[in-house]
């Protein structure tokens, strides 16, 4: 038999002011379309993040390749931005678990309900409505979905597990044991009740 005893959570910076008003150095990797995020006039705490920690002195980006980012944040003081399927595949291959234990997870860039479009009288809107749900009801959605799905590394180095002996464990068997013949009892006892009523 094992205990799992959970250490405490890693105190780290859970919202995009938080570190914008924290000491780390800020980077991204080079995508279009994050760029033209951190610039839109409706996320105001990402466009703080943005002139405040990613555009340099120097006016120049602070944009670095996946690999050279991630290398940075496992020396520590660092946040780097990029799409979740890289950042875990490189984790996962070259992080140790402390370091692992001590990362950080925030959502910038919220994730977009997609469709297809379609004429509002057009003839295949029926055909596609009734085609996506067939491949929904059928569970290929979700079989593509889990192919393209990266695992997030897991941080394990914050368990441990401590043996115990028969003293620990004795009276969970005993209060089981107490179980099984109380169930018993009460059989009995329905058993003799349901045959005087019959009789």
């Amino acid at each position: 038999m094992v205990s799992l005893l959970l250490s405490e959570e890693v105190d780290t910076t859970h919202t995009i002011e938080e570190l914008t008003r924290s000491n780390y150095l800020v980077a991204m990797d080079n995508h279009s379309y994050t760029l033209k995020w951190m610039t839109s006039p409706k996320t105001t705490d990402i466009q703080n993040l943005y002139h405040t920690k990613i555009i340099n002195n120097n006016k120049s980006l602070n944009i670095y390749s996946s690999r050279d980012g991630f290398k940075k944040v496992g020396c520590g003081g660092f946040a780097y931005h990029t799409d979740v399927f890289t950042a875990y595949s490189i984790i996962g291959k070259y992080f140790a678990q402390e370091q692992i234990c001590h990362l950080s997870q925030m959502q910038m860039i919220p994730p977009v309900m997609t469709g297809l479009v379609t004429k509002k009288s057009s003839q295949f809107s029926e055909l596609f409505r009734i085609s996506l749900l067939k491949l929904n009801e059928d569970g290929l959605v979700n079989k593509l979905l889990n192919s393209w799905k990266v695992i997030r590394p897991e941080c394990y180095a914050s368990t441990e597990f401590i043996p115990l002996g028969m003293e620990q464990s004795l009276p969970a068997l005993i209060f089981l044991l107490v179980g099984i013949l109380t169930s018993f009892l009460i059989l009995g006892v329905e058993v003799v009740l349901f045959e005087k009523k019959s009789d």
